[in-house]
């Protein structure tokens, strides 16, 4: 189909050029696309749509989209940069890692992420788009910056973007305890402070679990909120060693900290030091970080593997 696309005549010499250089490289991306989530195909359509075939999406391009921004590095929409960095140390660590990936890293600023995805499916731009779910308890519900870019992609056309909402509250949670052990070693109060976490590092708890903020008794006093019947099974035994009053919790002053916090940085730390160790793998024994380790990888390969995207016809 891309031979045939050659013979067309309103077409421009760039996009002729691109064509040449995608049935050239044919033969080594065909094996690669027979791994891989994603295919695009280019022809002489009439407009771009998608279906899922097998298992996989398969994207339908008219040849007149082919152009020098459709070709450019796939756009990795995330909240900020260092989940960019995070996600191809993480794809590294995985049966996919040996499949070579580039992109180009787009900050979409938490809540402006969903608006960031709405513009960037107007660029003619392969782009996808990794969320954290924020959602705090079992069976909660979705954090702004997610439920917005859910309800941006219903409102784009067929287009050459795609969107992943981790199944955990966010990034941090993909991070296994022998590595955020293994980043605080120097630090023996913070070892201390993730070590203390091991009675949620379960798959009911820990995909919940806010690192950043971590669950203080005034979290969890008033029992009236699904979000505190659920971390109150989890505290019981840890507040009777606290010496708060009930006062405090309820106006939210108690300063005691039922799961301790690991802090606003944890992840621009792990980031530093997996660049420096050059190896990361899952030690994790928690099936939803497994899970989201497998998608995360199969999604990033997918639209991000190196050069230009897996063209056939």
């Amino acid at each position: 189909m891309l031979k045939e696309c050659l013979l067309l005549k309103h077409i421009d010499e760039l996009t002729v050029s691109i064509l040449r250089r995608s049935i050239n490289k044919f033969s080594e991306k065909a094996a690669m696309a027979e791994i891989l989530k994603v295919r695009a195909v280019i022809g002489n359509y009439d407009v771009l749509t998608t279906e899922l075939v097998d298992g996989k999406t398969k994207i339908k391009i008219p040849v007149d989209r082919v152009n020098i921004a459709f070709v450019q590095k796939t756009y990795l929409l995330v909240e900020n940069l260092a989940d960019a960095k995070f996600y191809k140390l993480l794809n590294e660590g995985t049966d996919l890692g040996r499949i070579p990936i580039d992109f180009e890293a787009y900050p979409g600023g938490g809540n402006t992420t969903g608006e960031a995805l709405s513009y960037i499916s107007t660029l003619n731009r392969m782009c996808l788009c990794i969320v954290d779910s924020d959602v705090r308890y079992s069976g909660g519900p979705l954090g702004e910056t997610a439920k917005k870019v859910v309800s941006a992609s219903k409102k784009i056309i067929p287009s050459l973007t795609a969107f992943y909402v981790l199944p955990v509250s966010s990034v941090e949670n993909l991070i296994p305890m022998e590595t955020l052990i293994a980043v605080a070693k120097d630090d023996h109060v913070q070892v201390s402070r993730i070590k203390s976490l091991e009675p949620i590092y379960t798959d009911i708890a820990w995909p919940y679990f806010g690192l950043k903020r971590g669950i203080r008794c005034s979290d969890i006093v008033n029992l009236d909120h699904p979000s505190k019947l659920f971390w109150g099974q989890f505290s019981e035994e840890n507040i009777n060693l606290k010496s708060c009053t009930l006062e405090q919790c309820v106006v939210k002053k108690c300063a005691n900290f039922i799961y301790p916090s690991l802090g606003s940085d944890t992840l621009n730390k792990t980031v530093s030091f997996l660049e420096k160790e050059k190896k990361f793998s899952n030690t994790s024994n928690i099936a939803t970080i497994h899970k989201a380790w497998g998608e995360l990888s199969e999604h990033i390969t997918a639209w991000c593997c190196s050069g230009a995207p897996v063209f056939s016809g």
